[in-house]
Order: C-alpha cells, then sequence, then structure tokens
C-alpha cells in the first residue's frame, strides 16, 4: 500500500472500541460566576445523542448540546480538538499540559470521578508537571519512581484523561 494511501487511511479511520461508531457532539456552557458572562464551548466524545446527553449530565458543569450535526469521531478530528495533557507533555508544552489538567480535573471534579486535591497533592499530576518545569527533573530520573519520572507523568495524565467523562471513546 503506497504511503499516502496510509496517511489517508490513517486520518479517516473511526476510533473503535469493541468496533463501536463514536461521534463528536459540540457543546457550550455557562460559567456560574459573575465575572464571567460568556459562552463556553467544549464537545462530548458519545456512542449517540442520548450517551452525549448521559455524558452531559454526568459531567454537571452546565453543558447543553449545540444544534451542530455530530462529525464521526476519528483519531486526526481528536487530535486537533484537543490536545490532550499527555500529547502535550511528550511535546514539552508544559503551559497546554498544565491547563488541560486544570480543565479535565475541573470536570472530573464536577461529575464526581476524582477529588481534584489529588491532582494538587504533593505527588499529583499538577504538581509533578509543575516539578518538570520549575526543577528540570531529567525524564529519565526514576529517583522516588519504579519508572522513569516522565513515564510516571505520563500514566499520570492518561489516568485523569480516562476518568474524564465524554474526552475519549471509552468501553
Amino acid at each position: 500500500m503506497d504511503k499516502k494511501l496510509l496517511r489517508k487511511n490513517r486520518k479517516s479511520s473511526t476510533l473503535d472500541s469493541k468496533k463501536v461508531e463514536w461521534f463528536i457532539y459540540d457543546t457550550n456552557y455557562r460559567l456560574e460566576s459573575s465575572l464571567s458572562s460568556g459562552v463556553y464551548s467544549s464537545f462530548v466524545v458519545a456512542k449517540s445523542k442520548t450517551h452525549a446527553e448521559n455524558l452531559i449530565q454526568q459531567r454537571n458543569i452546565g453543558e447543553w448540546l449545540q444544534n451542530s450535526l455530530p462529525r464521526k469521531a476519528t483519531t486526526y478530528r481528536l487530535k486537533r480538538l484537543f490536545l490532550l495533557p499527555s500529547v502535550s507533555y511528550k511535546q514539552n508544552k508544559y503551559l497546554e499540559c498544565l491547563h488541560g489538567i486544570i480543565f479535565l480535573s475541573w470536570i472530573c471534579g464536577k461529575a464526581g470521578t476524582l477529588d481534584p486535591l489529588e491532582a494538587l497533592k504533593d505527588n499529583g499530576v499538577l504538581h509533578e508537571v509543575l516539578h518538570k518545569k520549575m526543577f528540570g527533573v531529567d525524564g529519565d530520573d526514576s529517583m522516588f519512581y519504579h519508572e522513569s519520572f516522565d513515564n510516571h507523568v505520563i500514566k499520570l495524565l492518561k489516568e485523569l484523561e480516562s476518568k474524564t467523562p465524554g474526552l475519549l471513546p471509552q468501553k
């Protein structure tokens, strides 16, 4: 198979968890602050409109579905839609990573899938990324862990991502 066709197939392949078709549903929400009156945008990845509505309810951030049609959730689309904290960390984009951690921790906290204080504790995901940036911890350093520091942090980031309802296709 030629490289061009492989690239095309990779971009258009639908993410599957047991061959289920997943869709991206655009959402909006308003913050509960008197300081901000704007409407913010987000998304949920779901199998159907009903599933999306259930995820929105679980997330508990005051979201509603936009009137737009859902899009197939391809790897390519998801990568362009939201830079996962685990990906931004691997790319040494620490501010983007921290932004993602804070946003996902907020969603998880509202959904009850994570106590946000877990992200803040001394060996929590937010704190560990700050250790990397502030102190220049070597990615191969295994001073406190049975694995490299970077592998430890990526594991924490992926755990946070997996606890976020509607972020990724889930089984």
